[in-house]
């Protein structure tokens, strides 16, 4: 198994800005399955919108149920920002409080 993929993100959008999540899921299928660690270089990308930066960190978030790595380079302020504040939203939202208890079902009977 390859240990890391690159992808430069410019070379694939041809463009600074980034703004739709159709365009993360596309840069996704662009990812080798094989592969255990992948790295995404922001390197000329000036913007990304907040739908593009949620799919994104879903898609991280989902590498990482695979025992799989995504990391982010050369983010400009702008975009680094945008990653922090939906990755600081995806952790509040997806947080389960300890008191909740979580049950598997396969039937709407079985709640």
């Amino acid at each position: 198994m390859n240990k890391n993929f690159i992808l430069k993100l410019y070379e694939i959008v041809k463009t600074s800005r980034i703004s739709t999540r159709e365009m993360a899921r596309k840069i996704f299928n662009l990812l080798p399955k094989e592969v255990s660690e992948y790295t995404i270089d922001f390197s000329q990308i000036e913007f990304i919108s907040r739908s593009f930066a949620d799919e994104m960190m879903k898609i991280k978030k989902s590498l990482m149920l695979q025992n799989k790595k995504l990391e982010f380079q050369n983010m400009q302020d702008s975009v680094k920002k945008m990653i922090e504040i939906v990755s600081h939203q995806i952790d509040v939202f997806v947080q389960v409080p300890p008191s909740v208890a979580i049950t598997e079902t396969t039937t709407l009977d079985q709640l």
